[in-house]
């Protein structure tokens, strides 16, 4: 059976909907919960405020990345904004949102008006302090080996306007046509930007690490080249940045993450990927 409930503004109404058909609860906006159970005159529907909904999260609630570091659960991505970087950016914040995602793609980032936006929600009060929002950025693959990706890091720092990052990705493990033109990366190239990421890690420059867009076999790559963390052992990213919505699981990848305890961060996960997929005429499945 398919039921059209209308619910008044008054919270003690009951409506009575008739017809056969077993109990069932509807989550519905604003903390609220309808009950839709069969009594001996047919069917009843009765809502009632909840305290708090167990999927949803306050937008600062953190994770833990690293032993000193803690990332957000919730952050706001600034890709293909244009125009509207600053502006946009400065809402996200007001709103309450704590991790800016942003990026050195200048075709799909503005990565300087993330930093723009970022002052001016320190002037106006809305947080006290820079360290205060989490700072991600990603290293285009047309930008790796390790001076290059020295050089860039440095460049984010400038852009975003601060001293120090939050989390630096490699934004795609190698150049394709369709991010790179004519450029080619290697494996090699891949490994050695991972590499100056981790110097700059240990320099101060870089508060955590991570890589995008990867598969298990990118992965292994990394552990097999074993650069060293500081401490005997073979450093890993700390997260991994990939597509993920319902109809895409990346389940893999997951699984290699959590095996080696790697923190896991899914973007586009309302769906936006399947738009631009072949075939996919505009059609978002999520």
């Amino acid at each position: 059976h398919v039921f059209l409930v209308s619910l008044s503004e008054d919270p003690g109404d009951a409506l009575a909907l008739g017809s056969d058909t077993s109990s069932f609860v509807a989550l519905l906006p604003d903390s609220m919960q309808v009950d839709i159970r069969k009594e001996k005159d047919g069917l009843v529907a009765k809502y009632r405020d909840l305290p708090e909904h167990p999927v949803c999260m306050d937008a600062q609630a953190r994770w833990p990345l690293t032993d000193t570091l803690s990332i957000p659960r919730v952050g706001f991505g600034t890709a293909a904004m244009g125009g509207t970087t600053v502006k946009t950016v400065q809402a996200a914040l007001d709103a309450g949102l704590r991790l800016l995602d942003s990026a050195q793609a200048r075709e799909w980032y503005d990565e300087a008006g993330v930093g723009v936006a970022l002052s001016r929600a320190v002037e106006r009060g809305v947080v006290d302090k820079k360290q205060d929002v989490f700072l991600t950025s990603k290293i285009h693959p047309r930008d790796f080996g390790y001076d290059e990706v020295v050089e860039a890091i440095e460049g984010s720092l400038r852009d975003l306007q601060v001293d120090t990052l939050d989390l630096m990705f490699l934004h795609f493990p190698r150049c394709m046509p369709h991010i790179c033109g004519q450029t080619r990366t290697s494996d090699e190239d891949f490994v050695e930007s991972f590499r100056a990421m981790a110097d700059m890690l240990a320099r101060g420059k870089l508060r955590s690490i991570g890589v995008s867009n990867v598969s298990t076999r990118d992965l292994e790559m990394l552990e097999d080249a074993c650069i060293p963390d500081g401490d005997g052992g073979c450093l890993q990213p700390h997260i991994i940045q990939n597509w993920f919505d319902p109809f895409h699981a990346d389940e893999d990848v997951r699984d290699y993450a959590s095996e080696h305890y790697i923190s896991y961060q899914g973007y586009s996960i309302l769906g936006t990927q399947w738009r631009h997929r072949a075939g996919s005429v505009g059609v978002n499945p999520v």
